[in-house]
Parts: C-alpha cells; structure tokens; sequence
C-alpha cells in the first residue's frame, strides 16, 4: 500500500531516490565497497576498480558490489583498464563471445551461464526457450550450442533489454534465434512491469520499486501459450523471470507433465521473505521431476529433469 501510495505522488519520488540511495550505499560498504552519485550516474568502487552504473541500477548496486569481480571481468576495457561503463546501452567487448556485444546493463560473466548450459545440456538441433533473456548473452550461447538445425525462442519484455536482445540476435545468431515481446506468466492477458533495462526487470507486484523505476503495461503468454507462439515443443529452459517462475511452473503443470522439458530456472529470487527453490522444488517433485538446487556465490539455480528421462539415459 505505501509503495503504491509513493509512486503515485511524483512530489515525493526524488525523496525515495535519496533514501534508496543511503540504504544501497550502506549496503555497498559492508561488503567493502564504495557508491557515489556523480553527475547523475552511479560509480561503483572496490580495490581501485571501478563500475560505472545508471542511476535507474541503482537498486542492484549491493547485488553488484557482491559479486564484483564477476561483473567487472565479464567485460572487456576499451580505454580505461580501472573502469568499466555501463551508465548507457553501449557495445561491449565480451571475452566469451570473442567480440562486441550490445549491453544495457552490467551482466554476470559466464560463471552462470556455463551452470545454465552444463544443466540444460542442449543438442544440436534441439529447440530451446530462453525465458528473461535481457541482452541475450544466454540467448547466443545456447544458439552456438543447438546449431543451425536447431532453434532458440527468447521471451524479454523490458524494450531497453530487448532492443539489445535484437542487435545481438542480428550479429550472432539470425537464422537460429527468434524474439518475442512478451513476459512469460501464469496467466494470459496483460500486467504491469517495471522496466528499467537492467537485470532485474519482472513483473511491477513482484518486484516493486516504486518511484525508483518506470513501469509499464506489457502483453503476458503462459508457458502453454509460448510454445503455441514458437511452434515447437522445446527440449529444455532457461528460466530467470525474477519471481514469476511459481506462477509460471504451477499454470504449466498439466502441460509439463505432458512434454517433459529439462528445465534450469534461477530461484535467487524472494517472494513472500523467502527465496523461490524449495516451493519450485516441491511443485516439480509432485509432477514426476527429479530436481536440485545449487547455491554458489550470488546465484541459486534450480534444475529439473523428468524421471522418465532420468531412467532412459541410464538404460542406454
């Protein structure tokens, strides 16, 4: 109600931004690094290394400062080796990719991408779905993976994430993947987002942000309703919808018991004070799932693979 109430009065919004701001630099200091505001872009500081971030990341400067190193090495230097921008969308040169890449935001590194590939194990030719694909560093490894034969499907309904997500799609992958606009829910029709073209866009009741971050209003698929949308059943998912993925595994139940895809989905994620891996757990274990959660610095990834499955790779 309160943060409803604020991001309804403008009057009061540049009063939010200032205490968001002294909550995140205390945060930042307790793990041994430094915030500043300067000329309207944040300057995140730690051992003389510097990440430059929008103001609008401002939320995600603690999650950042955490995993530092991961955020800083992700990246290539251009000019300054101490300094990394991401205070607007700009071309990055990503080591993994071996080239440019278009980012709106600072992204994780590979660390977590390999987790997702080494779980999702895609073959060429498989059909894959990348559900909150942001800039689509995901969406392009698993594109290298799957092959010309295969297809990628990638859901980001953030426009500042998606008009990257294209850009990269253009350059790397343009026969193989395919982008939709669309949040990915447990129910179809339309829903507020908040959307900053950061790394945590989701849904406005599940990530509020009030008067830190616009929202806007955006078209939602189900889990059902997105493999109708690419015209094929996908093998396995990729899932980091910040939240959503209870709503989304519960509405798809009946219909992932039908297909059966491997699933990873990032449950780092807090709803109702308490992270998402053992609620997904148990709804996959209920519909024939073997699943595990791995925790690792600043991630937790759940993955799920059909028993069926399971059985059928030990008896060939």
């Amino acid at each position: 109600m309160l943060r409803s109430f604020v991001g309804a009065l403008p009057v009061l919004r540049p009063l939010v931004r200032k205490l968001a701001f002294r909550r995140a630099r205390a945060l930042v200091h307790d793990l041994g690094a430094t915030l500043e505001r300067r000329d309207d872009v944040l300057w995140l500081t730690r051992n003389g290394r510097t990440i430059v971030l929008a103001d609008a990341h401002l939320p995600f400067a603690p999650e950042i400062a955490a995993a530092f190193d991961d955020f800083f090495g992700a990246v290539e230097a251009t000019t300054d080796n101490r300094r990394r921008d991401f205070s607007v969308p700009a071309e990055h040169h990503v080591a993994a990719l071996g080239g440019p890449f278009w980012l709106s935001s600072p992204i994780e590194g590979m660390r977590v991408l390999e987790q997702y590939a080494s779980e999702m194990r895609p073959s060429a030719g498989d059909c894959v779905f990348d559900l909150g694909a942001n800039c689509g560093l995901s969406t392009v490894m698993l594109a290298r993976l799957v092959g010309p034969t295969g297809a990628v499907h990638a859901w980001e309904p953030d426009p500042g994430n998606r008009a990257m997500l294209e850009r990269n799609v253009a350059r790397y992958a343009p026969t193989i993947a395919v982008v939709h606009p669309e949040a990915i829910g447990g129910r179809a029709g339309r829903r507020s987002f908040t959307a900053e073209a950061s790394l945590g866009a989701g849904f406005a009741a599940l990530v509020p942000r009030a008067g830190l971050a616009p929202v806007i209003d955006v078209p939602v698929v189900t889990l059902e309703g997105a493999a109708q949308r690419a015209g094929r059943i996908p093998t396995s998912i990729k899932m980091d919808v910040e939240g959503a993925e209870l709503e989304i595994v519960e509405a798809a139940r009946s219909w992932l018991q039908v297909h059966r895809p491997t699933l990873v989905i990032d449950t780092q994620h807090r709803i109702a004070g308490a992270y998402t891996d053992r609620r997904i757990e148990a709804l996959l274990s209920e519909i024939g799932y073997v699943v595990r959660t791995q925790v690792t610095r600043g991630s937790r990834l759940t993955s799920a693979v059909h028993r069926d499955a399971v059985r059928g790779s030990a008896t060939r």
